[in-house]
C-alpha cells in the first residue's frame, strides 16, 4: 500500500498522530480541521462549526477574509525582503509607525514583532526581569504560556511536564482573586505570568503594581 492510499484509509487525527511531533502538539478539542470560512471552522467530514476558540488566540483575524486574502497575496507578490532582522523592510517600518500612532503611550517607544505567542513570552520574561529586578515567576495550573524553552519553563500545563523549570518557578491553581491573598512577602520577588483566558475567565487582572 503507498502512502496515497493509507492517508486515504485514515482519519486526519490518526495522520497528525503519525507525522507530527508530540512538542508540537497541544489538542484541547476532538475536532480535525479542514478548513474555514469567516467565524466558522469545517471540520472534517464538512460539518461547519463556530470557532468560540478564536484561532487559538495568535491571530484573531477569522477565516478566508477577502481583505485579508487580497492584502496577503499583495504582500506576497512583491516582498520587501523577509527577514526586519537583517535589514529594514517597508512594510514592518510602516506597520510599526501605524501601531504607534494607534497606541498610547508616552516618551521614546519602539515596536518588537515576534513570531508567535511562544517567542512573545520568552521576550517577556526578559523584560519582566531587567525592568524588575526579579528573577521568579509565578503562573497557574494548567497555564499554557508557549513552545520554546523560555516560555515552557513558565508553563503549567501537564503538557510540560518533561521541561526544565526557571529556577524559583511557582505554580498556583488558578485563583478567583489575586492580591493580598498570595502572601506578598513570601514572593515579593515574582512576577506573575496569566494567560487571557485565564484571565477573562476568573477576573484575575492582567497585571498587579505588588507582585
Amino acid at each position: 500500500m503507498n502512502d496515497a492510499e493509507i492517508r486515504s484509509d485514515l482519519s486526519l487525527r490518526a495522520r497528525d498522530a503519525r507525522v507530527i511531533a508530540n512538542i508540537g502538539r497541544l489538542r484541547f478539542s476532538p475536532l480535525s480541521v479542514i478548513g474555514g470560512s469567516g467565524n466558522r471552522l469545517i471540520e472534517e467530514g464538512g460539518r461547519r462549526v463556530l470557532d468560540l476558540s478564536a484561532s487559538c488566540g495568535p491571530a484573531i483575524l477569522g477565516y478566508s477574509h477577502p481583505a485579508l486574502t487580497s492584502a496577503v497575496t499583495e504582500a506576497c507578490s512583491s516582498m520587501a525582503g523577509a527577514s526586519l532582522l537583517a535589514y529594514p523592510n517597508e512594510n514592518a517600518v510602516a506597520l510599526a509607525e501605524e501601531l504607534l500612532r494607534l497606541t498610547p503611550g508616552r516618551g521614546e517607544r519602539r515596536v518588537w514583532f515576534g513570531h508567535s505567542g511562544s517567542d512573545a513570552n520568552d521576550c517577556v520574561m526578559r523584560v519582566l526581569q531587567a525592568a524588575t529586578g526579579r528573577s521568579r515567576f509565578i503562573s497557574f495550573i494548567g497555564s499554557y504560556h508557549g513552545n520554546l524553552s523560555g516560555s515552557m519553563s513558565i508553563s503549567g500545563h501537564t503538557a510540560m511536564t518533561h521541561t526544565l523549570r526557571v529556577p524559583g518557578w511557582c505554580c498556583f491553581p488558578t485563583p478567583i482573586l489575586i492580591g493580598t491573598r498570595i502572601q506578598r512577602k513570601k514572593y515579593s520577588n515574582c512576577s506573575t505570568i496569566s494567560s487571557p483566558l485565564h484571565v477573562r475567565r476568573t477576573r484575575l487582572p492582567l497585571y498587579s503594581s505588588s507582585h
